[in-house]
């Protein structure tokens, strides 16, 4: 027990005894829990644009993984609306269980966090035209993972 305290002492004797660098510490965007540099946390926030065909960076406000894991997620469904400037991605009314439900997905920041990404989900009830909308939480939750795999992939 007394060698692990003073190899625990050592340590810290250690760090404060850096080469002079500080190293600032932000919690990580993708997981709060964890703390990471700041450096890497701007690197996973970076703004991206579409390529070089596509529009400039100062046109392009959304996060270019969150952007492709919509595409990804909800390719299988007809889209009725694609607006990549603004990061909107809303989906034709589909047939499913007696009612018609419509997805729209909308990008709203640069970075891979929750609070960026909102998806909303309509079903109509083709029988009486009653229209109900409520979030599309789980749907969000793959997005969300699919862009953190399309960005730990890009690294």
């Amino acid at each position: 027990m007394f060698r692990k305290i003073l190899i625990l002492w050592g340590c810290l004797i250690g760090v404060s005894c850096g080469e002079g660098k500080d190293i600032e510490y932000v919690r990580d965007p993708l997981n709060p829990g964890r703390l990471i540099t700041k450096d890497k946390a701007a690197q996973i926030g970076k703004i991206t644009d579409l390529g070089k065909s596509g529009p400039s960076k100062e046109e392009f406000r959304v996060n270019k993984y969150l952007w492709d894991a919509c595409l990804d997620i909800l390719k299988g469904i007809p889209s009725e609306k694609i607006e990549p400037k603004v990061g909107i991605y809303e989906t034709a009314y589909v047939p499913s269980s007696g009612k018609d439900i419509k997805v729209q997905c909308r990008v709203k920041g640069g970075k891979i966090l929750s609070k960026n990404l909102e998806v909303t989900v309509t079903e109509r009830n083709p029988e009486t035209e009653q229209i109900s909308s409520f979030s599309g939480e789980q749907i969000r939750g793959q997005i969300l993972l699919r862009a953190r795999e399309l960005k730990a992939n890009d690294i």
